[in-house]
């Protein structure tokens, strides 16, 4: 007989058995007629039990009930008419994905069916708990990413075993499965609707343990990993940090962020940029001895610095350096004194360097650099360091753009001149203002004359600087140094001379501008050491 809307069914079965117990207890049902009962159910408790697939399924399966369609939405509800523009319906029941089949209430659909029968239209199904995987591509939730420290984790679809993974700063992943921590159940979010959490089921095929390896695009937040022995897709995760560019105040930093990348970073070095690969080493000299020969224990050296124990540098008429040879021989007799004639306390120390001029042909975003030469000494890669290299070309110190004018402007130093010429010259072509590249300094400069024979001499940076006479030679002092600024011959100026005339010429010096920005990385903790180098090389003729 059948049940209810053919809910249920009742067959009767004749079977022999044989019991071979000390005592046995047996139940059994009579077979004389039974008493007819009845019994209300409400609709709204009545709810049909919908087969779809005999394993997991997913989300988003469209089946039909009595030629009635209905559709599972991503959060696992049955929906009877759905809009396919909005996305909207009614929720009439749930989808119980470990099981593989929809509850439906069959209150909320009796009007729009005409029958029991079901069919389905789409789904999507696991193989057990879910599909096991050898390689995964997939892009982060936010980039660009921060190279190193990238974590992964996935259970091996074999044993559970968990698979450790981490990126490197060149974006590099590798790691392996953890044997001593495996899982054999899985569970799985939501609860399913006979009570409980759901319980992913680990397909057990046998796999060799294994590695795991790929990379990481940071910039965009593109990962490549590729399993040895596959894992579970739902068991992948991972933990990244991302960058965020702040808005950066034009008038605080001091240049257009809009010229800057939208990350924020500028690169140190980027092609085509001259650089210096250097590596300085120390030796430590704790009784030097008149000409005593130290061997630096490398050829072929660039640089010879040596030091006391404070720091200063020996006075460098009490060593000489064998740059080819790699030697370095004190002075005999010595004199430990410093470049000031001060006593230096010992131990000396000798510091040695080698280095090479290059050009980089390529700046990789992970650090990398690849250079135009191949380096023709050992550099330890824990000991070397690679530099900026400004070549600021041929150098030195001159004078240019003499004239002298009538009537001075006061406070302009125009390059030009203003009005009518002086009636007075000076020789410059027998008697060269000069200039040396110790003492001079980039300027500009006017003699202006306060009577016949006298003058004051002014700079556009520096204002007054002295006063001199045409009868004697003119050389004022740059107190940087103690050398002069320039030496004016009073052989050059002749006669003629009257009160507001001025000699305007301009002056270079022998150094060129270095534009320097100081980069912080933001943290809370202060940087103990910080401090940068830079050193000025060069050849004179």
């Amino acid at each position: 007989s059948s049940g209810v809307l053919g809910g249920w069914e009742k067959n009767v079965v004749v079977k022999t058995m044989r019991v071979e117990t000390q005592t046995a207890a047996i139940r059994y049902m009579s077979t004389s007629a039974g008493t007819e009962v009845s019994e209300t159910i409400s609709l709204s408790a009545l709810e049909l039990k919908i087969p779809l697939q005999d394993d997991f399924v997913l989300p988003g399966a469209v089946f039909t009930v009595g030629g009635y369609e209905l559709v599972t939405d991503t959060n696992g509800n049955v929906l009877r008419g759905w809009d396919v523009d909005t996305g909207a319906g009614v929720t009439v029941g749930n989808l119980d994905v470990a099981a593989g089949c929809a509850i439906v209430s069959y209150n909320d659909i009796r009007t729009y069916i005409s029958s029991l029968t079901t069919s389905v239209t789409a789904l999507l199904a696991g193989v057990g708990a879910g599909a096991a995987v050898d390689s995964v591509v997939f892009r982060t939730a936010a980039s660009p990413l921060r190279p190193s420290g990238m974590q992964f984790q996935a259970r091996r679809a074999s044993d559970g075993a968990l698979m450790l993974a981490e990126s490197d700063n060149a974006g590099d992943i590798s790691g392996t499965f953890q044997s001593d921590d495996r899982d054999d159940a899985l569970p799985q979010p939501g609860t399913s609707i006979y009570g409980g959490a759901y319980q992913m089921t680990i397909v057990q095929p046998s796999y060799t343990s294994g590695d795991a390896g790929g990379t990481v695009e940071s910039d965009i937040g593109l990962v490549e990993i590729i399993f040895d022995d596959p894992v579970l897709l739902a068991t992948l995760t991972y933990n990244a940090v991302a960058y965020k560019t702040i808005p950066q105040d034009p008038d605080k930093l001091g240049v257009d962020p809009v010229k800057l990348p939208s990350d924020g970073r500028v690169p140190i070095y980027k092609d085509g940029y001259k650089l210096q690969i250097h590596n300085t080493q120390d030796i430590s000299v704790a009784s030097p001895v008149a000409g005593q020969v130290i061997n630096c224990g490398r050829t072929d050296l660039t640089h010879v610095f040596v030091t006391g124990d404070n720091g200063h540098y020996l006075a460098f008429d009490q060593f000489t350096a064998d740059l080819a040879a790699g030697t370095v021989t004190l002075a005999d007799p010595l004199n430990l004194v410093d470049t000031d004639g001060t006593s230096l306390p010992t131990p000396l120390t000798v510091a040695h360097r080698i280095s090479q001029r290059v050009v980089c042909t390529q700046a990789g975003i992970d650090g990398t650099l690849q250079l135009n030469l191949q380096l023709t000494q050992d550099y330890p890669a824990d000991t070397s360091y690679v530099s900026g290299f400004v070549d600021l070309g041929d150098i030195g110190s001159r004078v240019y753009n003499l004239f002298d004018q009538k009537v001075d402007e006061a406070g302009l130093f125009k390059d030009t001149l203003v009005g009518d010429p002086a009636s007075a010259t000076y020789d410059d072509l027998n008697y060269p203002i000069l200039v040396s590249n110790y003492g001079a300094v980039e300027d500009r400069w006017k003699l202006k004359f306060t009577g016949s024979e006298s003058f004051e001499c002014h700079s556009e940076q520096r204002g007054l600087i002295g006063t001199g006479n045409i009868n004697a030679d003119f050389s004022p002092i740059n107190p940087m140094n103690g050398q002069p600024y320039l030496t004016i011959y009073a052989a050059g100026f002749g006669a003629g001379w009257v009160n507001s005339n001025i000699i305007r010429f301009n002056t270079e010096a022998a150094s060129a501008p270095i534009w320097a920005i100081r980069s912080v990385t933001p943290s809370n903790t202060p940087v103990a050491d910080d401090e940068v180098y830079i050193e000025l090389t060069g050849s004179a003729d």
